[in-house]
């Protein structure tokens, strides 16, 4: 893996792309899915006792994890499609 990281004569941001098969869309899907499962995460905490916070967003709880889910999914089904069409296998 740090080979593909580090290439000799490759910017950061080549040598970035290169790691992720050299296709944005798997980097943005990644962080999609991430982003997903934290927000999911982030949703079944009670942070209020531990911060000290009282704010109301509107969303309960599990709404707030059913749209991290969501996102999550969604993030894997665009990696999945952008590596179908590149040919790379799963």
């Amino acid at each position: 893996m740090e080979e593909l990281i580090k290439q000799e004569g490759l910017s950061l941001w080549a040598s970035t792309k290169a790691f992720f098969k050299h296709s944005t869309t798997i980097l943005v899907a990644r962080a999609t899915a991430l982003t997903g499962l934290v927000t999911a995460a982030m949703g079944l905490m009670n942070w209020g006792p531990l911060l000290g916070l009282n704010f109301d967003t509107g969303l309960s709880r599990n709404q707030v994890f059913w749209i991290g889910g969501t996102v999550f999914v969604q993030g894997l089904v665009t990696e999945l499609a952008r590596r179908r069409t590149l040919g790379v296998p799963s």
